[in-house]
């Protein structure tokens, strides 16, 4: 879902983003949006600029990738894995990236793919698998990773999060990754405060994320095995919409 656009522009371009609640001051402007919540935030002094139904948990679906990417650049910093390593997607993964009822760039397991390429392929695209692929490489399985995620939220003050997926799909659209223990409908759901607030920490521990938040697109290699590459593209549609909240 391209719902990952909007955090990316205006929480990691523009600089934006929530604060923890106990040094944020009181929103200065409602927002006149259609979105069902919505903040702005000046991530240098923590103003609040905008709020819009802040407080609310809704379901964030592709903006839940901030959270994977977050988790690979800690494996980064502490050298468990680097950009140009090369990594192979396992089966299932590889299958799930051939299904386009979701967005998702095709994969396949006859090729490597360096984790540069699948950070595009998360960032760029929004593509789950590739969000899934990030998930398998921090934490072993997507089980694995939905537990570390949830200690990380919860180590910043997020209260008792709970992730059903890397990608932000909901439960019932992950396939063969359904987890039947829980209802179809089941999806990650945050406040557009606790969203901001991961992409606080995201851009001011790894600031160089920015790099590829800046991308408009990028080359991604088709899966036939050739050198041929598919070019990726953000659709930036969303522009005109954050420049009206403020």
């Amino acid at each position: 879902m391209k719902l990952f656009k909007y955090l990316k522009i205006s929480a990691l371009v523009a600089g934006l983003a929530v604060v923890p609640a106990q040094v944020v001051q009181a929103a200065v402007v409602t927002p006149n949006t259609n979105m069902g919540s919505a903040v702005v935030i000046q991530a240098n002094t923590g103003q609040v600029l905008a709020d819009q139904n802040g407080r609310e948990r809704l379901p964030v679906a592709s903006v839940s990738k901030l959270i994977v990417v977050y988790m690979l650049e800690q494996k980064i910093q502490n050298h468990e894995l680097a950009l140009d390593q090369k990594v192979k997607v396992p089966t299932d993964i590889a299958a799930f990236s051939q299904d386009a009822s979701v967005a998702n760039v095709p994969m396949t397991t006859n090729r490597t793919y360096t984790v540069s390429q699948i950070l595009d392929a998360t960032l760029i695209e929004s593509s789950n698998a590739a969000a899934m692929e990030l998930a398998h490489l921090v934490a072993g399985s997507q089980e694995d990773y939905y537990r570390q995620a949830e200690t990380l939220l919860s180590s910043w003050g997020i209260k008792n999060p709970k992730m059903y997926s890397a990608s932000g799909l909901r439960n019932g659209d992950l396939g063969t990754f359904e987890d039947n223990s829980v209802a179809p409908s089941a999806e990650n759901k945050f406040s557009a405060r606790e969203i901001a607030l991961i992409a606080k920490h995201l851009v001011d521990d790894y600031p160089q994320i920015l790099t590829y938040t800046q991308k408009k697109e990028a080359d991604f290699p088709l899966p036939d095995g050739t050198n041929m590459t598919l070019k990726i593209r953000i659709y930036c549609w969303v522009i005109k919409s954050i420049k009206s909240m403020v």
